[in-house]
């Protein structure tokens, strides 16, 4: 596994071959290739090597963390590739950095789980990915986590059909803190698909991410007793061309306007876009650019009641990366997968989320949202509280989901003995 460093450009790949030998001034052949466009000799990139696993991986474990202090995550995976993680509860009570830390690794799945809790801090996260690429995080639970999902310097990572709910920040009472966060510079070509939770912020704390995208996620911008940043989509200064497409977004209770492009932190706003930083130590300014490299497209909205198809929000006339306004209002029903997965229950509508959905089971959003897989999970099986408060939950995969099989994971062994 080497990463390749371009100032703060970093990414996770697997070697697969070398040329003529794995030897200094060797030719390398990598896996992913590099997803910026921009590594060139003159910006002198590097690259560090470390060893690998691969196709490790644990299931149907209930991990306690409760009380303990910790820099480091309960779950590591360091030069891992094609390694998982499925049907685990991991409860966490102590400050522990995060649940699952993805770090020099990729094309891991994190999947199935069940994580609650953690110190409260700003250092309390679910799943974080930092120089990784090409990971899947799917149909998984976040309840009382500060930050469920944390892409630092993350490509092509998918984080899909997840719950978060009740995201508490113990600093700050009246913060939200979004269930998603791009969270360092480098992070580039990530998705979020088929969410549940209370929004992303794409901020400027270790810097810029691009060409990101939020697809037909169910972001409602608000959480129980939070009175700032109270917004569904928060995209600060110097993250650049963000796709927004076929969402559903806000709470027609707390959002009284669609956009702010002036006060960081604010409330009842459906977006932020291109506020800079007022508050973690440094100011930023604003950048206009941000909402000038924006493309939104297809998204509903609880401030307008309908789905915005509107052409003066795609950026048709910027370069580089114009994106010519689309020809159709027709949207695929996934970015990732071709067809509707198998572990897909065959009562749930799907796509589950967007505006060409109807008759949905999610209230006041004009039928265009029906509750995910995990959400179902959590509200029907484990009796979760609807604002997420409380203790942990009693949790088995096999309880919500059944045995079934998944083509994305190898077979687990069977009849193994300890001698």
């Amino acid at each position: 596994m080497i990463s390749g460093v371009r100032h703060s450009q970093v990414q996770a790949v697997k070697i697969t071959a070398c040329s003529p030998s794995c030897t200094n001034g060797a030719t390398l052949t990598i896996s992913p290739g590099l997803y910026g466009s921009n590594w060139t000799s003159s910006k002198t990139p590097g690259a560090s090597r470390s060893g690998t696993i691969e196709y490790a991986g644990i299931e149907d474990l209930s991990m306690n963390h409760s009380g303990g202090n910790s820099s480091g995550g309960a779950v590591v995976y360091v030069g891992a590739f094609n390694c998982w993680l499925k049907g685990v509860r991991s409860v966490a009570t102590g400050n522990w950095r995060n649940h699952v830390w993805l770090f020099q690794s990729g094309h891991n799945t994190i999947q199935d789980s069940y994580f609650y809790g953690g110190g409260g801090s700003s250092l309390s996260y679910g799943v974080e990915s930092r120089v990784a690429t090409d990971d899947l995080i799917v149909n998984n639970i976040f309840q009382h986590v500060t930050g469920p999902f944390v892409l630092g310097t993350a490509q092509g990572e998918v984080v899909a059909f997840n719950l978060s709910i009740n995201d508490y920040y113990s600093q700050v009472a009246s913060f939200m803190n979004p269930s998603a966060y791009t969270h360092d510079a480098g992070g580039l070509f990530n998705l979020l698909e088929g969410n549940v939770g209370a929004g992303v912020r794409a901020d400027i704390i270790h810097g810029g991410s691009g060409l990101n995208t939020i697809f037909r996620n169910r972001y409602n911008g608000w959480e129980t007793g939070k009175t700032s940043q109270t917004e569904a989509i928060i995209d600060q200064s110097y993250n650049r061309y963000l796709n927004v497409i076929g969402n559903v977004l806000g709470d027609s209770g707390v959002h009284t306007n669609y956009q702010n492009t002036t006060n960081e932190q604010g409330s009842g706003n459906i977006y932020e876009i291109g506020t800079g930083d007022c508050c973690d130590g440094t100011v930023v300014p604003a950048d206009p650019l941000v909402l000038t490299t924006l493309m939104r497209w297809g998204n509903y909205d609880t401030v307008n009641g309908a789905a915005r198809f509107v052409n003066a929000e795609v950026p048709s006339g910027i370069s580089p990366y114009g994106n010519a306004v689309p020809s159709s209002q027709a949207l695929p029903a996934s970015f990732y997968l071709s067809a509707k997965p198998g572990w897909w229950p065959a009562d749930k509508g799907w796509p589950p989320i967007g505006p060409d959905v109807t008759g949905g089971n999610i209230a006041n959003v004009g039928g265009h949202a029906y509750t995910i897989p995990a959400q179902d999970c959590y509200m029907n099986v484990m009796g979760g509280p609807a604002d997420g408060t409380g203790n942990p939950l009693t949790f088995k995969a096999a309880a919500c989901y059944g045995s079934r099989g998944d083509s994305r994971l190898p077979s687990s062994p069977r009849n193994l003995r300890i001698r």
